[in-house]
């Protein structure tokens, strides 16, 4: 069945379900109007039967009343005679029965309405029966039969217009969807920026636009990753560059030793193995297989250990370091590398966005159920327009200057990947040529692992 219906179009389905319904529904209605209109006639003809041998039994109780007995059979057989019915009569005192047969040649079965027979002095008599009374079946016959043509007529039009409208309706409901169809064919072929028109009805529509911000979404991230590819494509080739230079000069015998050339050699090397690294956390990170190795961390300890190189790294391009750790923090359930990864990217990103005679501060204090460490430098600054994109890999806010600082735009990614899967938080206060305050907040009680 569900193959079936898996190759049938939406427009046809919509069509034979209406259909369907629509003639099942009128069926029914006319069904059951024709069984309420022959129980109301059957109704009304055992209602006017009463009535018949009532008028019937006031005519022979004024003949018993003026002739006794014989006036009221001399009236009971001209009423039958009229009526083209039959009577039976049973009296009371003296027990007595007047039959009158029904009219010959009647071949209708049988119909009786018997009635009680009184006086004027409302003594009863004994019992009226009417046999076969007058129809109004041949009468009615026409009636009867030209309301059920009528309403025939009134089927086979209601079920004409009926699937009329069901066909528009399915041609209204199914072109928006061949259109996403025709667009989703579109971008399996490689087209990211197609667009549909929002119309149709209201789930049709969040669909189409769902579609649009998926497609836009996608080419964002076509033209991101074109970029990516980009990106590390230049950060690969200066280094590249550099050591294939010295490779080439050694293989050719000119003389390139000496500290210097040592020095540059490796600055580069270490460059392409900590972007090598860095690509490979950001991978690992996109495919959930960037696993934490937590435990109690006593941060003061922690971050003693660490304030020399971040001091080092500050002082080596003239910037003043400074240091508060607040008394007494709490341990925290931690993986301390990848903490202290993030929070060291936090300060590189001060160092290298930080004139000479600057300063970088970093602060580790207790908020609430969480703790907070803090990057403040009096560097350039950063435009608030930055900020929903700030952490994404390889943005920058100003490329050219990105290039000169030495940095891949990887460093923030990173650090909120790492802040991400302690539970915790990342965000930045920032303005042009005011300095800038990166901090992020870890949870004492982490919810996520």
């Amino acid at each position: 069945m569900d193959t079936l219906i898996g190759r049938v179009r939406l427009r046809w389905l919509l069509f034979f379900a209406a259909g369907i319904a629509l003639t099942t529904a009128i069926t029914i209605i006319g069904i059951t109007v024709r069984q309420t209109a022959a129980h109301q006639l059957e109704r009304y003809i055992r209602v006017r039967d009463q009535r018949i041998a009532h008028q019937v039994s006031r005519e022979l109780r004024r003949a018993v009343h003026d002739g006794g007995w014989p006036m009221m059979q001399q009236v009971a057989e001209q009423t039958a005679h009229q009526l083209g019915t039959g009577l039976i009569i049973h009296a009371a005192r003296p027990q007595a029965m007047l039959r009158i047969p029904p009219t010959a040649g009647t071949l209708r079965a049988q119909n009786r309405v018997t009635v009680p027979l009184f006086s004027r002095r409302h003594r009863f008599l004994g019992t009226l029966t009417l046999v076969n009374p007058p129809s109004f079946e041949p009468r009615l016959s026409p009636v009867l039969l030209a309301i059920e043509r009528a309403l025939i007529a009134a089927t086979v039009i209601a079920l004409a217009v009926a699937l009329g409208l069901s066909w528009w309706m399915g041609n209204f409901a199914s072109k928006p969807m061949e259109r996403l169809s025709r667009a989703a064919r579109s971008v399996a072929r490689g087209q990211r920026e197609v667009q549909v028109p929002v119309d149709g009805t209201c789930e049709v529509r969040e669909l189409a636009e769902d579609f649009n911000r998926m497609t836009h979404a996608l080419s964002a991230s076509e033209r991101r990753q074109h970029q990516l590819v980009a990106d590390v494509a230049h950060e690969l080739r200066t280094p590249l560059s550099v050591l294939a230079g010295y490779l080439e000069a050694l293989q050719d015998g000119v003389e390139v030793s000496g500290q210097d050339a040592f020095t540059l050699v490796r600055s580069q090397t270490r460059h392409l193995v900590r972007l090598v690294n860095d690509l490979e956390i950001l991978a690992l990170a996109d495919a959930d297989e960037l696993a934490l190795h937590l435990r109690p961390v006593e941060l003061s300890d922690w971050l003693a250990e660490r304030l020399p190189t971040y001091r080092a790294a500050a002082q080596q391009h003239g910037l003043d370091f400074r240091a508060t750790v607040a008394a007494e923090l709490p341990s925290l359930a931690c993986d301390p590398d990848r903490l202290a990864q993030a929070l060291g990217n936090l300060i590189d990103n001060a160092v290298k966005y930080t004139p000479g005679g600057g300063s970088v501060d970093v602060a580790i204090e207790r908020s609430g159920d969480r703790v907070r460490f803090q990057v403040h430098d009096t560097g350039i600054g950063i435009d608030p327009k930055h900020f929903p994109h700030l952490f994404d890999r390889l943005y920058r806010t100003d490329p050219a200057r990105a290039r000169d600082t030495g940095g891949a735009g990887l460093g923030l990614a990173i650090a909120k990947k790492f802040v991400d899967l302690h539970g915790g938080h990342l965000g930045v206060n920032s303005s042009p040529g005011q300095g800038s305050t990166f901090w992020f907040d870890i949870p004492l009680s982490r919810a996520s692992s």
